[in-house]
């Protein structure tokens, strides 16, 4: 089986994903998770570059997890092309009805745990979030805060296995 784990750093446009998060963002334009190129194309799905690959858009059935414990929260959402990046989007994101608030403690930095699916093509997704100011989430937080960068360059990157040990 190969890895398909990848560890993100949310930025500040990442987290307008989230309906409430983008309405109190001022001047926010996009609501999408930005989703690097070079993890996205040239690692998990190569056959996304190639210019037979006329399709930019794919959907995607989306599982989050999180932040703390709270536990699964699925959607249908699309891995889309636009302009030159790539973003997980679609509609926005809203904290199921018994948990409307759900996702407003999310901050710049947080972090994601993503799980892609094998194949060729994006099609399925799991994301856990992991917030620095979630109780529940504080050790797992500053153990995965040593496995991810601090730079916007390398705020997305494959997580190996091992690193999970």
């Amino acid at each position: 089986m190969a890895n398909r784990l990848v560890i993100k750093r949310l930025t500040s446009s990442d987290l307008t994903f989230f309906e409430e998060q983008f309405r109190q963002t001022s001047g926010a334009k996009q609501k999408g998770l930005n989703l690097s190129k070079s993890i996205l194309v040239k690692q998990l799905f190569p056959v996304l570059a190639q210019p037979a690959a006329m399709v930019k858009e794919y959907t995607v059935r989306l599982y989050l997890y999180g932040p703390g414990l709270n536990g699964e929260h699925k959607m249908t959402r699309s891995i889309l092309l636009q302009t030159k990046n790539w973003r997980l989007n679609g509609e926005y994101v809203k904290g199921p009805d018994e948990n409307p608030t759900r996702y407003n403690i999310l901050s710049t930095n947080d972090i994601a745990i993503m799980e892609f699916n094998e194949g060729t093509e994006p099609g399925l997704l799991r994301i856990v979030f992991v917030a620095s100011n979630e109780p529940q989430d504080a050790a797992l937080y500053q153990a995965l805060n040593k496995l991810v960068g601090v730079s916007r360059i390398d705020s997305m990157k494959l997580l190996p296995l091992s690193d999970l040990d």
